[in-house]
């Protein structure tokens, strides 16, 4: 199966995804090691569940990432917020977070 993880880098887009179907926004940064970790637990996530959007937005400095997360809010990377029906359901932060909720994801979208 093949990534279906989307990069996005501006807002129109990220909300078009968000307003349409169930989503997961990771903000990471390049550098950061849970970061890659929580990227990877994600692409395994979207080759299994191919109708949650799964996006990822690189808030490293100089990215355009950063000003995505600075209107959702997301001031440590790495965070992720989580959309079901075009509204907010969930929030974390860290890698630990991320995985309990991977692990309950189900609930939530």
């Amino acid at each position: 199966m093949i990534s279906s993880v989307i990069t996005v880098t501006n807002g129109i887009t990220l909300k078009n995804i968000t307003d349409n179907e169930p989503s997961i926004i990771l903000f990471t940064r390049q550098q950061c090691v849970s970061s890659k970790k929580m990227i990877h637990m994600i692409d395994e996530l979207s080759k299994k569940q191919s109708h949650i959007a799964c996006v990822n937005v690189d808030m490293s400095p100089n990215s355009t990432g950063k000003t995505l997360a600075h209107r959702f809010n997301i001031v440590v990377a790495p965070s992720f917020v989580v959309y079901s029906k075009g509204k907010e359901v969930f929030r974390g932060c860290g890698f630990t977070q991320f995985e309990r909720f991977i692990t309950n994801w189900g609930q939530y979208v």
